[in-house]
C-alpha cells in the first residue's frame, strides 16, 4: 500500500494521500515497537485503527455531501468475533 501512494501517478488527492502515509508510517512504527516488546496492551493501539478503518469502508458512499451523512450505524465485532 505505501509502495502506491508514494507513486507519483497515484490518483487519490495530495491530502489523502499524505493522511494514508502517516497512518501507515505509525502502524509501522507501533508494529515494531509491539515486536521488540511484545506486551499485550500495545496492541490496542493497532487494534483501535484496524475497527476505524473496517468501520470505514463499511460506509456506503454519499452524494457528494457530508462524509459524516454515509456512515451507517454497523459497529466492528467485538475482539475476538472475526465471524462478521
Amino acid at each position: 500500500m505505501q509502495g502506491e501512494l508514494l507513486d507519483p501517478e497515484c490518483p487519490l488527492p495530495d491530502d489523502i494521500r499524505a493522511n494514508a502515509i502517516s497512518l501507515s508510517n505509525f502502524v509501522d512504527k507501533q508494529s515494531l515497537d509491539l515486536i521488540a516488546s511484545p506486551i499485550t496492551s500495545k496492541i490496542d493501539i493497532l487494534i483501535s485503527i484496524n475497527r476505524e478503518l473496517a468501520a470505514g469502508l463499511r460506509t456506503k458512499p454519499s452524494n457528494g455531501n457530508d462524509a459524516a451523512e454515509a456512515a451507517d450505524d454497523q459497529q466492528p465485532p467485538p475482539l475476538g468475533d472475526l465471524s462478521a
